[in-house]
């Protein structure tokens, strides 16, 4: 429970306490050590992409954004491609961004806009996944679709389930974390969502954290951290 606890929490650092107390009358004096941790985000034997990872520009774009003229002199508004532990990934996004420093934003409510997504395909098959998501805010106004979508060894995309929006916090109040099982391996995954296409400001936002692959069909263990974050 304390483990889960860890990755809950809306901040990067925590302390771990550990107390020993003693009923000998010898040894009244309790014994404690406590020691001040950055929150785990890497694994030893599986990808785990941070956001800042990827190589986004810190700002939404429109769909006649994205068309080849404006593409020319900016073609990373649209695709980057990264290699991690021997997997390749390179992504596809609209009124998708990596919003102040902080998660990978998908924004689909605003005029002229309306739907958003973060696209992934990879060179091997990945056979699980795990990421984390919150709202930007109580305030979103998410009132069409948000789904995970995958894709197979022939190029074919399927919807593998709904995001469950209902379930997620504001930034302010934490992550969720989910772990998705794909046992035929998967080539490709989208993360996309839409709203009413209103208004002049960014919302219906979308908060992705750290996404994490398993390429091997055996290791589907999702607890293998580095601890070797300790702060001194």
């Amino acid at each position: 429970e304390e483990y889960s606890y860890i990755f809950s929490i809306p901040y990067n650092e925590y302390y771990i306490y550990v107390g020993l107390e003693s009923n000998d009358s010898s040894f009244w004096d309790d014994d404690y050590c406590c020691e001040k941790f950055n929150k785990p985000n890497r694994y030893y034997y599986k990808t785990s992409i941070l956001p800042f990872d990827w190589g986004f520009i810190g700002r939404y774009y429109f769909a006649n954004e994205l068309t080849e003229e404006y593409l020319i002199n900016e073609p990373e508004r649209k695709n980057t491609v990264i290699t991690m532990n021997d997997l390749t990934i390179t992504t596809n996004r609209l009124r998708c961004g990596y919003i102040e420093n902080s998660y990978i934003v998908l924004s689909p409510r605003r005029e002229n806009a309306g739907r958003a997504f973060f696209e992934m395909e990879f060179d091997v098959p990945v056979y699980s996944f795990m990421y984390r998501a919150c709202m930007w805010s109580n305030s979103e106004n998410l009132d069409g679709i948000a789904i995970i979508q995958v894709k197979d060894e022939y190029g074919n995309w399927t919807t593998l389930k709904d995001i469950p929006i209902s379930s997620l916090s504001s930034k302010e109040n934490g992550l969720k974390q989910f772990i998705e099982s794909t046992p035929n391996g998967i080539y490709g995954l989208r993360f996309e969502t839409t709203a009413t296409a209103v208004g002049t400001r960014n919302k219906g936002r979308l908060c992705i954290d750290d996404i994490v692959f398993n390429t091997s069909n055996l290791n589907f263990d999702y607890v293998d951290f580095d601890y070797s974050t300790k702060i001194n």
